[in-house]
């Protein structure tokens, strides 16, 4: 508590439930011009304002037993004399798969050089924030609500503050704050006249069901110096005027609108990715990528520092006859570091690689995140496979470090990770606790850092033993039964935890294997293995024999001799997929004599082909053998090569780009980074014979 002297947690003294709730603070304080900083903490998240300007935002996302503060320095913000420090905090009070529930509260110190300027206390001013309107429309069920802005709503009345209760030990952040850029403005692509459908759906539905009539530009706006002024055309009947922007490529950050009404004025913000539907799909399913805002009569500036957006385009229906846009945009958000050479020097290979970087660069946020539009998730799964790109791609090993660390806080008591960090699903994957075994290892291979795997040994070693718990006598571990378990392994058709060709989760009821959990199994029990080694714990060879007898007795198992492959599932009667062959090879578990059919199988493109996160099993199979290089490195060009010839400039979750996920594929997801791997660890770049 040093940092924080006599600080206490305080909060706004709102009556619950506090669900989707955003509090103001206050405090006046003097410092004499030397060195000013702010040390802060806040459950959810903060947007920290000094004398009226924004300073910065980003509460690290934690969890009970383990908070975390920030420090800011403000000495740029201050004056010698008075000064006013503002906080605007949202409560999420719901648990997501990016946030937990906490007991909602600030904490704050503010030093002058060596001494305390003010701290958090009774003293503290603050009152709920009444232009953020209630709201329960979600983004996603990963990212959490969207939300409703009214800037003409009342001024927050002010009362001194309760003290919450929150424990008081906090560790400093222990990875870089986010740098948050310049507006990112969007380009004018598009705009016309809407027609509204049915004003009682949520409001991405109002945006995605409106009926659009494009405009000529010359009928409808006159440029300015700082903009464009919009009037509505009088030949049309309409609600309102639409406008499309394009960001001119795939970002992240915090949006920021400004613009001129005639009065109070309704505005919807739609935004994607794509525009497969002619405009922004601002409604797919239960998603809802939109937000709402409402103008007061004048010039309004509308930045919305609690929730970063991932997207390439912003579309905007205003519900006036007239207008004044002069910004529409994001400050992009970056995580600082330092990026590794480009080790290929092939067109084709350096624009993958530039490409692959960009993707994984956007995915590094507050943790590893899987995708930017859709879920912005830290999962263990999709988290080692970027891992493992950026160990080539980038310098940032701490940021790897806390991205593990931050997992293996969210153990269940089944022995069980949940499915990401630091929330919660409800569903448990076995898989991704067994990949995780892998993620630690590589990590401590990769920077020579055993911290990590000393500070969560005992996490690690529960993991482990579970699964060992789980091996039957033919030496294979069985699929887990009932409703709460998803045996997922990859977006195709029995390899997603699906009834085959159906979209209805799969419910195992009698005991039935499969080829990839015991695939995972066996690969993290030999990680652990020699994860022990290292370390110097005794009982390394232990968990490397039950991973050698997994090998053998899947051979034994899943091995078609008629058709030279692998089943996916026990009761298959021949192969069917594509990385099921991959992971025997990956496993070294394919005896000698069946490996070129094994091989074969895959090069034939016959099976399902694995899917773009999944490849480096595949490749990495392929790649035991040096012969294949040509093949990887072909297959590699052609996969990544076809969705840069679509125009991608982040790389897809999967190849069906938009079309999958009923509509909401993402496109920028970090697991699709591989290809860093792939030219950094394997110099494939750096084989490049004459292409056929």
């Amino acid at each position: 508590m040093s940092a924080f002297a006599n600080a206490k947690w305080i909060f706004a003294g709102d009556a619950a439930p506090i669900v989707d709730r955003y509090y103001d603070y206050r405090q006046s304080f003097s410092v004499s011009g030397s060195s000013t900083l702010l040390h802060i903490s806040a459950h959810t998240n903060y947007a920290v304002y000094v004398n009226g300007v924004f300073v910065d935002c980003g509460q690290l996302p934690d969890m009970p037993g383990r908070l975390v503060y920030d420090t800011l320095d403000i000495s740029r913000f201050v004056h010698p004399g008075e000064n006013l420090l503002e906080v605007t905090q949202h409560v999420t009070g719901e648990a997501f798969m990016t946030t937990t529930v906490q007991e909602p509260g600030v904490i704050f110190a503010i030093w002058d050089g060596e001494t305390v300027a003010a701290v958090s206390s009774e003293q503290t001013l603050s009152g709920r924030n009444l232009r953020y309107l209630s709201n329960g429309e979600k983004l996603t069920i990963q990212l959490g609500f969207n939300f409703n802005y009214d800037a003409n709503g009342g001024d927050t009345v002010f009362t001194p503050s309760v003290i919450a209760d929150k424990p008081y030990a906090l560790i400093p952040r222990p990875i870089k704050k986010l740098k948050i850029g310049q507006c990112q403005a969007g380009k004018l692509l598009s705009q016309g006249v809407f027609l509204e459908n049915d004003p009682s759906l949520p409001k991405s539905q109002r945006m995605q069901t409106a009926y659009l009539s494009s405009v000529p530009k010359k009928k409808m706006i006159t440029e300015t110096d700082d903009g464009f002024a919009w009037k509505l055309p009088e030949d049309r009947r309409a609600d309102g005027g639409y406008f499309l922007f394009d960001l001119e490529g795939e970002t992240i950050g915090y949006p920021q609108l400004v613009l001129e009404a005639d009065g109070p004025t309704e505005v919807l913000v739609g935004f994607g990715e794509h525009l497969e539907d002619l405009r922004v799909r601002s409604s797919c399913g239960y998603r809802h990528f939109c937000f709402r805002y409402v103008a007061k009569p004048g010039e309004n500036l509308f930045f919305h520092p609690f929730r970063r957006l991932g997207l390439k385009f912003m579309q905007l229906h205003i519900y006036g006859s007239s207008g004044k846009i002069r910004q529409v945009g994001i400050l992009p958000t970056r995580y600082p570091m330092e990026p590794k050479p480009m080790p290929v020097t092939d067109g084709l290979h350096k624009r993958i690689w530039q490409v692959a970087s960009k993707t994984l660069n956007l995915c590094m946020q507050d943790y590893f995140c899987d995708c930017v539009w859709r879920e912005q998730a830290m999962y263990a799964y999709d988290g080692r496979m970027e891992m493992l790109a950026s160990y080539y791609g980038f310098h940032a090993p701490e940021f790897n470090r806390e991205s593990l660390r931050i997992c293996a806080q969210n153990l269940r008591p089944e022995g069980f990770l949940e499915i990401c960090a630091p929330g919660t699903e409800g569903s448990l994957v076995p898989s991704y606790s067994a990949v995780y075994l892998r993620g630690v290892w590589e990590y401590t291979q990769y920077t020579g850092d055993e911290s990590l795997a000393r500070e969560i040994f005992s996490v690690l070693k529960t993991i482990a033993e579970h699964f060992s718990s789980r091996i039957r006598e033919n030496h294979l571990i069985p699929m887990y039964p009932g409703a709460g378990y998803w045996h997922f392994y990859e977006w195709q058709p029995g390899m997603d935890g699906k009834l085959w060709g159906t979209t209805t989760r799969e419910v195992i009821t009698a005991e039935d294997y499969d080829m990839p959990m015991n695939a995972f199994v066996a690969d993290g029990l030999d990680c652990f293995g020699d994860l022990c080694e290292r370390l110097g714990i005794p009982e390394a060879d232990t968990y490397r024999e039950r991973s050698r007898r997994m090998k053998q007795a899947m051979h034994k198992a899943f091995y078609r001799e008629a058709f030279g492959g692998y089943a996916s599932r026990i009761g298959d009667a021949e192969p069917r997929h594509e990385v099921s062959q991959g992971f025997m090879l990956y496993l070294d578990a394919v005896p000698e004599e069946c490996r070129k059919g094994v091989e074969a199988l895959i090069k034939e493109k016959k099976l399902l082909e694995t899917t773009l996160g999944l490849s480096v099993y595949t490749y990495e199979g392929l790649l035991r053998d040096p012969e294949n290089r040509e093949f990887v490195l072909r297959d590699v060009e052609r996969r990544w090569g076809w969705m840069l010839q679509k125009g991608a400039d982040t790389f897809w979750e999967t190849e069906r780009g938009p079309a999958d996920f009923g509509g909401a594929g993402d496109l920028c997801q970090g697991w699709s980074a591989i290809p860093l791997y792939l030219f950094g660890h394997y110099k494939l770049g750096q084989y490049s014979p004459p292409r056929m």
